[in-house]
């Protein structure tokens, strides 16, 4: 059996610019053993949101462009569409709604037969057919985990 593809949400990827340890770790574990990783055009956007926002704002443009560069970035297409309208329709319906980037993330990531990788479990944990890994942050320690949820 295939090992399913991580897709790293804004939250990880952000840790990875920013060098969180914890994080840092985490990415090179699954990459250690041997997970294919990639993100979203959504999280690309997100990522170049936060940058022209910033103060430091050509480093961070940078830096969104190389790890832009080097990711595979998995895109929004008529099959992941289709299944964001459904979980979005769902979501309201049960009056759990959440933003409307979460939702296509979520739905690139299962079009895609992937495993999100966030922390951001609270909203994601909504949408029942969606794999979530998340990584375990020790504020003291310097092993890191993750599990799945």
């Amino acid at each position: 059996m295939e090992t399913p593809k991580v897709v790293l949400d804004t939250d990880i990827l952000v840790g990875l610019l920013r060098d969180v340890k914890d994080i840092v770790r985490f990415v090179k574990r699954l990459e250690e053993e041997g997970i294919p990783l990639a993100t979203t055009i959504i999280n690309i956007f997100e990522l170049f949101y936060g940058a022209y926002k910033s103060k430091k704002r050509e480093k961070n443009l940078k830096e969104v462009k190389d790890l832009a560069d080097n990711m595979e970035v998995l895109y929004l297409d008529i099959k992941s569409s289709k299944i964001a309208g459904e979980i979005l329709a769902m979501l309201e319906s049960k009056g759990m709604p959440i933003e409307v980037g979460d939702v296509l993330i979520a739905a690139i990531t299962l079009a895609n037969d992937c495993v999100l990788a966030t922390m951001n479990v609270d909203h994601f944990s909504r949408i029942k057919k969606l794999r979530i890994i998340t990584p375990t942050i020790h504020s003291s320690s310097s092993t890191s985990e993750f599990t799945f949820t």
